[in-house]
């Protein structure tokens, strides 16, 4: 990336944190305490119903790809 890496929220998954070797090390390290999952990226919407759906809809998609990485790392 030209000039360096740039700070921007992004859903799960799609950024540079390396999650399965981050949940495999909380595995390792027999973690049992909370995960808090923040929703803090833009989310699209023409109008506040939509922008409203569509937040619904990252949180699912978020949410289902936590408990991906933690079903893989508990193996």
């Amino acid at each position: 990336m030209p000039g360096g890496w740039q700070q921007k929220m992004c859903p799960l998954g799609e950024g540079m944190v390396d999650f399965p070797a981050y949940f495999k090390l909380l595995a390792q390290l027999d973690y049992q305490g909370p995960i808090s999952l923040h929703v803090e990226y833009e989310i699209p919407g023409a109008t506040p119903k939509e922008r409203q759906e569509n937040m619904i809809a990252a949180v699912k998609r978020d949410f289902a790809f936590l408990k991906a990485c933690i079903r893989k790392s508990c193996v």
